[in-house]
């Protein structure tokens, strides 16, 4: 739903998720100079990946930047740009659901039989299945699946490590509702899981413990380093 620049955003309802005030990463980045001249340290950029929504918590892929913002060559020439002026890039990864319109989720209600039937909790296949506080277009993942870990985190072409490896490599991630990954009643994985996420950002970013990037759950006891001011992408 594209809008002017001047336009008055929607407060709540289905517009407020749908509104696009035409930002981009390259945006981001014609804008470092100032940026750098405020003394930031850590650009933090919200979810960048392809989604039915503009806050993008919702999303349809991991394996690409989606192409509003100026795709996955923006998101890396930022990330460079960033680098040559002594700053970090911080990126935003739910861990604790995708969207409805995922390809992991597609994939599972299509086939009850499929690996990514287990990624998710399933109450009448395919139609009745649990969402993060109900909502039925953030379908919550089921850590208690292998192969859900594998392709999150464990995995060297997992989502966490496949952004954070190679040139142009993110510094770090914040991730989403940390405190309730791997949480569902009485199964509570949380421990667990997010020490085994925590441990797949120190084997890509051993400089955390001394330098800041690595990754930083959206609520922790553990400070992240603070920037002087913060960016986003929209």
């Amino acid at each position: 739903m594209p809008r002017s620049w001047d336009d008055e955003p929607a407060p709540f309802g289905a517009e407020a998720t749908r509104e696009y005030f035409g930002g981009t990463l390259d945006g981001v980045r014609r804008r470092l100079d100032h940026l750098a001249a405020l003394g930031v340290g850590v650009i933090y950029l919200t979810p960048v990946f392809p989604a039915r929504s503009t806050h993008r918590y919702d999303a349809s892929t991991f394996s690409r930047v989606d192409p509003l913002l100026g795709g996955d060559r923006a998101l890396r020439a930022l990330v460079r740009a960033a680098h040559e002026r002594g700053m970090r890039v911080m990126g935003d990864l739910t861990t604790n659901h995708t969207g409805h319109a995922h390809e992991w989720f597609l994939a599972a209600q299509r086939d009850p039989e499929s690996a990514e039937a287990g990624f998710y909790f399933f109450t009448g296949h395919p139609d009745s299945y649990v969402g993060w506080m109900g909502v039925p277009e953030l379908p919550k993942l089921d850590y208690s699946s292998a192969e859900l870990r594998r392709r999150v985190y464990g995995a060297d072409d997992s989502v966490l490590v496949n952004w954070l490896r190679g040139p142009d490599a993110l510094d770090g991630w914040r991730i989403d509702v940390a405190n309730m990954t791997g949480r569902r009643g009485a199964q509570d994985l949380n421990r667990e899981v997010s020490e085994e996420i925590a441990g797949g950002c120190a084997r890509w970013t051993p400089s955390a413990a001394a330098t800041g990037p690595g990754c930083w759950p959206s609520t922790s006891t553990t400070p992240a380093p603070t920037p002087t001011a913060t960016a986003g992408t929209v």
